[in-house]
């Protein structure tokens, strides 16, 4: 890859091992797992990975390799905290679908009814849609990105969701709703902020009731830049050839649609729920 933000190259294609009831993961497979591991590392340089192995929906092995800080020689363990970056997306979608099965959000009805800030596009656009990047929401590089600009009495404003639409809401949509296939990490910030609005509760506390607790992911968190996140992994890029260790970057106003953190065991505990 040619950009590798906190060594997620295999953090976010944990491995659904789907195995007979029969049989176990036993020390030569969990063994093979780490080999191939350590070699596609090696083949992307990979600065540090961590990697969960699913089995009958629970978490049958983790390996840890390399480094949560290289500079630091500090190695990647099971308390690394890794951004989840776009994984971040289906907590959003699951959250929104629980508020469509509970009757608490209409995933076809218009975006406005329940966050009436988002401007008039003068076409319908539905969380639906949103969730399936088929709204035409702008995304970072195709099309133009218009930022609201004003003043903010928070210090972090696009902590809050609703707020967070400041960044692109003024922006043309780049094709009508339902017209195609447009991927837009926009499209979550503004179904993050339906979701706040349908539950009537914050978005980042729906999260972690709905999905975090009952799954018992205990580290799942924002990834804001201005906590002290312990262990969280050091991001890393390339650059003229060699793997340069990345700015931190402020993900706060994405938080629907790249924004949690968590170890590789939470990360695991979710792909679990997932299969």
């Amino acid at each position: 890859m040619r950009q590798m933000k906190a060594a997620l190259v295999f953090l976010l294609s944990v491995v659904a091992w789907r195995v007979g009831a029969a049989q176990v993961l036993d020390e030569a497979t969990r063994a093979r797992i780490d080999e191939a591991v350590i070699a596609e590392a090696a083949h992307q340089e990979v600065v540090g990975v961590a990697v969960g192995v699913i089995r009958d929906g629970e978490v049958a092995h983790v390996f840890c390799h390399g480094f949560e800080d290289r500079e630091a020689g500090v190695p990647v363990t099971t308390s690394t905290m890794f951004r989840w970056a776009s994984v971040s997306k289906p907590l959003t979608a699951i959250a929104a679908v629980q508020l469509a099965t509970s009757g608490a959000l209409d995933l076809d009805e218009d975006v406005r009814v329940y966050v009436p800030e988002f401007p008039d596009k003068h076409v319908r656009l539905t969380t639906r849609q949103a969730l399936g990047h088929l709204g035409g929401i702008v995304h970072y590089a195709n099309g133009e990105v218009i930022r609201t600009e004003r003043e903010y009495e928070e210090a972090h404003p696009f902590a809050d969701v609703v707020t967070a639409l400041d960044t692109f809401m003024a922006s043309p949509l780049v094709a009508a709703p339902g017209e195609r296939y447009s991927y837009s990490t926009h499209g979550f910030i503004l179904a993050s902020a339906v979701v706040e609005r349908a539950g009537d509760e914050a978005f980042a506390s729906q999260v972690r009731a709905r999905i975090a607790e009952p799954l018992g992911m205990t580290t799942l968190r924002p990834d804001y830049q201005w906590d002290a996140i312990e262990h969280r992994a050091t991001g890393y890029r390339r650059f003229a050839g060699r793997i340069m260790r990345s700015t931190d970057t402020d993900v706060s106003w994405k938080l629907g649609g790249g924004g949690w953190i968590s170890t590789i065991e939470d990360f695991a505990r979710f792909g679990a729920g997932l299969v």
